[in-house]
């Protein structure tokens, strides 16, 4: 959903308690097709998405007024169709409903849909400013840890015979390393009775098949699997420029690996702009995606024991490791060589035997957790025996991410 940056009105303030159940906490986004909103569910005691939709935005939707009933009922029919998707990549949807909101001395209908809340990043964090057409091991684990069960979330809509129609990187929120398709705000029924021919063209242009800009209604399923193919597109090429013609076939420039020339072929297919010619479902783009990634490991060369390399980012990885190890056992030998020297020149004469049993102390439990310097907080790690462990942060990083910051800094480290 594109952010609206021209009001900052809202619907609701901070506080408000919606059907008796749902608190507002704070607005997250504001789009053309409404607000949404982070809540809690009181009876229930879980934070929750609330999209909530005016009789105004359906009034701009709809040509004609006469119409904001007809489209009110077809939101509910939708929703409840939307509600009946079970896919663990797909966000799900708890409740639907219609309340009265006082505006300016005068009463207005607002319909809400409570969603799953999702607080992590989108499929956007997962991809690679620059692309992975350099990094073939990256390009496939991407493919196969993110992209692949972006199809199954989108094959479950389809099954319900749901068009989602505005598939792109920020409609797929990442709950940790689980994609789910989000935002249905443009998704639609075939097998709903059309209450009204005055639909806009919505979508996002980069991303919209050329149907689908022609005549909104009529998008099918193809016009997703156009959505899908400039995903894979950009994944590889790097983030799409906004300059770039939409609406027309994309394709890779000079692949020279057995998997980039196989991800050419389905990515000229996905977007052809004859939807006839794409494949006409989600299943055929996940079987072209794995023969291509099966034929690329069967091509490998086989390794024999004294030629089996890691990939790069675990080669990073473990470099990292290694250093970290050198200079914790660097300071441990220091402190044990100053241990000794110290135990050589002190003289024990005189001491008693309870003195000296008293200065046999055992190392200190390390605490769980301890607060740096700049206020973020880090968790002990590998503290089994007292006085030993190390600190880090507890935010996961992917190795995508991970990778990403070595390259940015690849020219301090020594």
């Amino acid at each position: 959903m594109t952010e609206d940056t021209t009001s900052n009105s809202t619907l609701f303030d901070t506080g408000s308690v919606i059907d008796n159940k749902w608190v507002l906490i704070e607005r997250i986004g504001k789009g053309g097709m409404g607000e949404v909103y982070r809540a809690h569910q009181l009876n229930l005691r879980r934070d929750v998405a609330i999209k909530v939709i005016s009789e105004d935005i359906l009034q701009d939707v709809e040509e004609n007024p006469k119409e904001v009933a007809n489209a009110i009922q077809r939101l509910q029919v939708e929703v409840q169709t939307m509600a009946q998707v079970r896919s663990p990549n797909v966000l799900q949807i708890y409740d639907h409903g219609s309340i009265s909101v006082e505006q300016q001395s005068a009463a207005k209908q607002v319909q809400y849909i409570a969603m799953e809340y999702v607080p992590g990043n989108t499929l956007r964090f997962t991809m690679s400013e620059e692309g992975f057409d350099d990094e073939a091991e990256m390009l496939a684990e991407w493919l196969e840890c993110y992209f692949l069960p972006v199809l199954d979330g989108l094959e479950a809509i389809h099954v319900n015979d749901i068009v989602h129609r505005d598939i792109k990187p920020e409609n797929i929120l990442m709950d940790g390393d689980t994609p789910k398709i989000a935002d249905f705000g443009l998704a639609r029924s075939p097998k709903l009775k059309a209450v009204s021919n005055s639909w806009d063209v919505k979508g996002t242009m980069p991303y919209m098949a050329p149907e689908q800009f022609a005549d909104f209604r009529k998008a099918k399923f193809a016009a997703d699997i156009y959505s899908l193919g400039k995903i894979l597109y950009e994944a590889i090429c790097g983030k799409l420029d906004p300059k770039m013609v939409p609406f027309r076939s994309v394709n890779l420039e000079e692949p020279d690996t057995d998997l980039l020339k196989a991800m050419d072929g389905i990515i000229r297919k996905a977007t052809d702009e004859n939807s006839h010619k794409r494949y006409q479902t989600v299943s055929e783009l996940r079987r072209a995606i794995l023969h291509a990634l099966n034929v690329v490991s069967l091509e490998k060369p086989k390794q024999t024991h004294n030629d089996v390399r890691p990939p790069r980012y675990i080669r990073w990885l473990w470099a990292g490791i290694a250093a970290v190890l050198v200079a914790v056992g660097g300071m441990a030998l220091y402190h044990l060589r100053d241990s000794l020297t110290e135990k050589e020149i002190t003289p024990m004469a005189g001491v008693s035997d309870t003195d000296k049993n008293a200065s046999k102390t055992k190392p200190e439990k390390l605490p769980p957790a301890w607060v740096g310097e700049d206020g973020r907080k880090m968790m002990l790690v590998n503290g089994s025996e007292p006085g030993y462990g190390f600190y880090a942060d507890p935010t996961l990083v992917t190795f995508h991410h991970y990778v990403q910051f070595l390259n940015e800094v690849s020219s301090t480290i020594r």
